[in-house]
């Protein structure tokens, strides 16, 4: 082989490799940056993680490692054994909110080891919401300054002082949960800060004993604190916690925005279980979620939208009594009782879900109301599929299993809008051999 050729092949073979690296993906390694503490950054999910026992140190500003790619940083972890986070972390020398800011970074996971949080380290970022661990005894002066779209901020519990310019420039703050065990709010804590609502632990006397530093300008006493000052205030506010998930774990939230376990438990998405307890999402009304069909439909209102996360099983008869659509996302609700497997009387909708009678059940009984069946399958019933004695619509698709009967209309109505598409088949003793 002459020499252009091996050139050649070498290019190729180099080509060839850059091509893999851009498929796969370079594996990201752990960076060390104090002693028992490293970092590593994952640009594809956009998160940078901190591990290990110990501080994350001081820096600079426009100094810190992560500084070239702060762009492509939306998710901050830091993990459990850090015990501090010093200044500037994750702020630049800029004075005012801009790109040159870690403005990126909309998400902050906090560990209960941490105790402090420094000067500026978090100033300008893109936090939405931050609710503290109960660890944290201090947050020194500018640590969340001109975080522009933090709407929700709970203070950890024992919590006494809120420092200098903690929040300043903070204009989008929700919800602010303060405990009882707060006595002092330092001057300029919340200068050209905008609060809507506190919640606060205690009684409004006790509100009215914390001091609220003024500043004193050219001999004149200025109210840098009238955000906080002047915010509605919700008084003896009681922590009250919904259960709440997104893709990857769940939590639980209360009203004035407390957190707890965010990000602490993970599920696996197959099987809707949490790999740390026993919670298992199984329908959600919005935002939230429940553990049982039962508790979902008893909380559900005339309007709401129920929707499945997983198969459910029923252990006794279910009796529809309310206008809501029940969405099975393509789940099955699943009976396992000798009656009917729903009997329905109200109006109300099912859609993308299998109505499975498992031998078991009659099948479904529309005693009175509208119903509307979009997308919906009937599988494996005892008797006649569907008794129809309000009014019945079907949309879409329907797929049922016919046992004697499909429909036992007596005094109901039924209909079909134009291109519903069936598919039918007898099973059990009555299949076609």
């Amino acid at each position: 082989m002459n020499i252009s050729k091996r050139i050649v092949t070498f290019l190729l073979t180099v080509a060839m490799l850059l091509s893999m690296l851009s498929t796969f993906g370079i594996v990201a390694q752990a960076e060390t940056i104090s002693e028992g503490v490293e970092y590593v950054f994952d640009e594809e999910t956009g998160v940078i993680t901190f591990s290990g026992t110990g501080v994350i140190p001081n820096y600079k500003k426009d100094e810190q490692p992560w500084i070239s790619f702060r762009d492509k940083i939306t998710k901050i972890v830091i993990g459990n054994g850090i015990t501090s986070i010093g200044e500037n972390v994750f702020t630049t020398g800029e004075k005012t909110p801009s790109p040159k800011y870690f403005y990126n970074v909309t998400e902050l996971i906090l560990p209960n080891t941490v105790t402090k949080i420094g000067n500026s380290a978090f100033q300008g970022t893109g936090i939405t919401s931050i609710s503290f661990p109960d660890s944290v005894t201090e947050l020194v002066r500018w640590s969340f300054a001109y975080c522009g779209n933090l709407a929700n901020v709970s203070l950890p519990e024992q919590f006494t002082t809120i420092n200098y310019a903690v929040f300043w420039g903070d204009n989008n703050i929700q919800k602010l949960y303060v405990p009882v065990t707060v006595t002092d709010v330092k001057e300029r804590a919340f200068k050209n800060a905008d609060i809507d609502t506190i919640y606060y632990q205690g009684t409004e006397e006790q509100f009215k004993a914390i001091t609220i530093e003024t500043t004193t300008e050219n001999g004149k006493q200025v109210d840098y604190n009238d955000a906080f000052r002047n915010a509605n205030v919700v008084y003896n506010h009681t922590h009250s916690y919904t259960d709440k998930y997104d893709a990857a774990h769940h939590w639980k939230e209360c009203v004035c925005s407390d957190i707890i376990n965010y990000g602490a438990h993970t599920f696996d998405n197959s099987d809707s279980k949490c790999d740390s307890c026993e919670f298992k999402r199984v329908a959600k009304i919005g935002d939230v979620n429940y553990t049982s069909f039962d508790d979902a439909y008893k909380a559900a209102e005339d309007g709401d939208t129920i929707e499945l996360l997983t198969d459910v099983t029923m252990t006794g008869e279910f009796t529809a009594t309310k206008n809501v659509t029940i969405d099975g996302n393509n789940h099955s609700i699943i009976a396992n009782h000798t009656a009917f497997i729903l009997e329905t009387s109200s109006d109300c909708t099912f859609k993308n879900i299998t109505l499975d009678c498992n031998n078991k059940a009659k099948g479904v009984k529309i005693a009175s109301g509208n119903v509307v069946f979009d997308n919906v399958k009937i599988l494996k019933p005892k008797s006649d599929t569907i008794t129809v004695l309000g009014t019945l619509t079907f949309k879409t698709y329907f797929k049922g299993d016919i046992y004697q009967s499909l429909i036992d209309a007596r005094d109901g109505v039924v209909n079909a809008e134009p291109g519903t598409v069936f598919d039918l088949a007898r099973w059990g003793s009555n299949a076609d051999p």
